[in-house]
């Protein structure tokens, strides 16, 4: 059990609710990578051709903070009440996750009122979700659920590393409408995720005996020696994103858009494992072990049957799953020649993926012909409170901006435990 709430704690380190960075539409006219908006390309400050690159990471969890983990770093024993802070505090619902995408080239051109372009990026995705009784027995063990029964039935966990290649186009239909996309062939790299899992543990009275339930599937792909890698072609599939963009106002500059990504699939297929394991409830009464220093010699039968309710029929054969989808709609509005304001709210689905829609406002300021700035504040996601800040530099046809639309975990600490950082640079023809 040590090693579980081990483990799990590790993994928090890189964890996030997966809401897409929004930073970028505070910079709605400039520098925006075709991976975003290119339904807005054509009201951009273009004349002939833009190249962009940039980075995104996002990391969190919404039930503790980073001060636990950052004791663990330091090799810091962690109190009986800090577990049990951390077991109060579990949620109906619990997400820990991670995501980093990196833009490495989008270069688009614009001819007349069309944008064409091509473009590469590499997303790596993690999640994991369970329920609040998991989180309590991972944090504070099984003696609390004593005579009782804890089940869960709806842990989640997602692991992928694909790369796009990217096809962009966009247009402006008429005065009002502005439709764009990118059409996408998807290498997949690498991934892990469950595709159903539930089981259920009854701590008898006293710990006289323990019964166990389990029933699961998940997948595996692109892991192993061999297998492993940037450039291995472990799954490959296609997916494309539909951007559209109203103009409700032209002088006032008021914008309203609707943005669906990653409508696809990958086709699993180097070194695709899938492992099943369906058990009626077993009864584990302990183990008597005469010698701790030969457990090879003691009466081992115990063991060996708690080990088959956790083994795992497996069977190797490729398998296909849908990208993970974000559908986000939003308004953007200059009130001056130097403020704009912006908000958006953001969902996703996939079936072992949880996600809690993000709600944002934001707020940019531009200094003078050189700096602007801002930033935005948002509720819910991983975090039930986001804030951010902005900031973006241009210098003739060169741009650069950084930005994070959740610093919560850096200035709330104790309460906080969500970090974001985008950034990325472009230049303009």
């Amino acid at each position: 059990m040590r090693n579980i709430k081990v483990y799990l704690l590790v993994l928090s380190l890189g964890a996030v609710f997966f809401a897409h960075a929004q930073s970028q539409l505070l910079f709605s006219n400039q520098g925006i990578s075709a991976t975003h908006l290119p339904a807005m390309y054509p009201q951009l400050e273009m004349e002939k051709m833009q190249v962009s690159t940039g980075i995104r990471f996002a990391g969190g969890n919404n039930n503790f903070s980073y001060s636990i983990v950052d004791k663990l770093l330091k090799g810091q024993t962690i109190t009986y009440d800090e577990t049990k802070k951390m077991s109060d505090k579990s949620k109906k619902r619990n997400v820990i996750g991670s995501e980093y995408a990196f833009n490495l080239v989008d270069v688009v051109m614009k001819k007349d009122k069309y944008i064409f372009g091509l473009g590469v990026e590499e997303n790596d995705l993690f999640a994991f979700s369970y329920n609040k009784n998991l989180g309590k027995l991972l944090w504070q063990g099984n003696s609390q659920f004593e005579n009782q029964t804890v089940k869960e039935d709806k842990a989640k966990f997602y692991w992928h590393r694909v790369r796009y290649y990217k096809i962009t186009g966009a247009t402006q239909l008429n005065d009002k409408i502005s439709i764009g996309g990118n059409v996408k062939f998807v290498q997949g790299i690498r991934q892990i995720r469950t595709k159903h899992f539930s089981g259920s543990l009854f701590t008898a009275k006293d710990g006289e005996y323990l019964d166990f339930t389990m029933d699961y599937e998940f997948n595996t792909a692109g892991l192993g020696k061999g297998n492993s890698g940037a450039f291995k072609f472990n799954g490959v599939g296609a997916g494309f994103d539909i951007n559209l963009a109203y103009q409700l106002d032209a002088e006032k500059h008021q914008t309203a858009y609707f943005n669906i990504q990653n409508i696809g699939f990958v086709s699993w297929s180097g070194n695709a494992i899938t492992y099943t394991e369906s058990t009626n409830a077993f009864r584990f009464e302990g183990q008597v072990i005469p010698n701790l220093f030969a457990v090879q010699n003691n009466n081992n039968t115990a063991f060996d049957t708690l080990r088959k309710v956790f083994s795992s029929k497996l069977t190797t054969k490729k398998y296909t799953d849908m990208l993970p989808m974000r559908i986000s709609a939003g308004y953007v509005q200059d009130i001056n020649e130097k403020m704009q304001v912006s908000g958006v709210i953001e969902t996703g689905y996939h079936s072992s993926i949880t996600y809690r829609p993000h709600i944002e406002a934001g707020l940019q300021y531009k200094i003078n012909e050189y700096f602007a700035a801002g930033g935005c504040v948002g509720v819910l996601g991983f975090n039930n409170l986001n804030v951010g800040l902005h900031a973006r530099f241009v210098y003739q046809k060169f741009g650069i901006w950084l930005s994070s639309d959740q610093i919560t975990g850096i200035i709330l600490p104790k309460i906080g435990t969500g970090i974001a950082v985008h950034g990325g640079l472009w230049y303009t023809l």
